[in-house]
């Protein structure tokens, strides 16, 4: 038995978060799992057992009481905090540091540098991430991808696309487009209501998604309402089951500045969704330009609003062709079983590295 102790700043509803949630879940019974959290915030139901531990004395306390073979650690303030907590804890285990988010700071990649002699590898789950890293001298990356879900990601069905617009108030003909994310300037939602507002067609965005970044958090429907589209851009806040919001949409778009490895595309082309993507955020190569969607040159409203209008302008038949060819795109590149044994054989070569 492996025991592994997760250490994260909070379950709040997020990408990585939601990625644990998923892979506490996933692994197989051979492995002890133990949950450790810095701050109480817990966003989903039937979250692990965890403990709260503040501060890395705290941390390292927890590390002394539970004594795992492995602490794997996510997001760039927690990483700090697990590093000065194994200087001081009794118990040294094998140690993977994660970090998934782009962009990547350049004070929090050169703190990634300094705290990656005690890692055993530094854990990323994208391309993109791997580059900015080893740019500033992280060499020891270990490149693992997102977990997915075809059995909770899949086609609706047409009885489950009605009731889902039944439920949001939208029009059976209506184009509606989507983007679940936090609200923030990486994603760039301020754009991308200025890219809707370009378009010529009706359509209905949906934006559901908890409040990140303060000031675009208030801006957006205050911009949305400038551009004369605050009738049509719909913020809707955090919603815990996002199968809904995929069975009501026509087509996904992000407009992101930079991401790591994004769950919504991944959970849209398994939704059978076509995507409209950023380059900046297609990084991984989840959508095939003009085969599984469309990819943005540039995260700036022309750009987009340009493949947006094209996708809107294709047939539905031909829409969700592309949509369907996303699903098997995504079930090939990210074959369920071939990512968790990556993730598994990462494990277990730090714990025996260790030993």
């Amino acid at each position: 038995m492996t025991r592994v102790l997760y250490i994260i700043k909070n379950l709040q509803q997020g990408g990585t978060e939601g990625q644990l949630v998923r892979l506490w879940g996933a692994l197989p019974e051979r492995f002890d799992k133990r949950l450790c959290l810095t701050s109480p915030e817990v966003h989903y139901d039937g979250a692990p057992p965890h403990a709260v531990a503040a501060d890395p004395v705290a941390i390292a306390r927890v590390i002394d009481e539970e004594r795992p073979d492995l602490v794997c650690s996510f997001r760039d303030v927690t990483n700090v905090a697990v590093w000065r907590a194994l200087r001081v804890a009794r118990h040294q285990p094998a140690w993977l540091p994660s970090v998934r988010g782009r962009p990547v700071k350049p004070l929090d990649a050169l703190r990634t540098r300094v705290i990656c002699g005690r890692a055993h590898r530094v854990a990323v789950n994208s391309e993109g991430v791997a580059a900015v890293l080893r740019r500033f001298g992280v060499t020891n990356v270990a490149l693992t991808p997102n977990l997915t879900d075809t059995g909770q990601y899949r086609p609706a069905t047409a009885a489950e696309r009605a009731d889902a617009r039944t439920g949001l108030g939208i029009a059976d003909d209506a184009f509606v487009w989507a983007l679940p994310a936090r609200l923030s300037w990486v994603k760039n939602q301020l754009g991308l209501a200025a890219a809707a507002a370009r378009l010529r067609r009706p359509f209905v965005l949906l934006l559901p998604g908890r409040a990140r970044d303060s000031i675009p958090a208030w801006l957006l429907p205050r911009w949305a309402r400038a551009l004369g589209v605050g009738d049509r851009v719909r913020v809707l806040g955090p919603i815990a089951d996002l199968r809904p919001i995929y069975a009501a949409t026509d087509a996904l778009v992000l407009a992101s500045f930079a991401e790591g490895m994004p769950n919504v595309c991944l959970e849209a082309h398994l939704s059978a969704l076509p995507i409209v993507v950023t380059a900046e955020a297609n990084r991984d190569g989840i959508v095939a330009d003009s085969d599984t969607g469309l990819v943005a040159r540039r995260p700036t409203p022309g750009p987009l609003a340009r493949s947006m209008a094209a996708l809107m302008d294709l047939a539905p038949d031909a829409r969700r062709a592309m949509g369907e060819r996303g699903r098997a795109r995504v079930i090939a590149m990210f074959d369920r079983g071939a990512v968790l044994a990556r993730i598994v054989a990462l494990y277990d070569e730090a714990v025996a590295a260790r030993r």
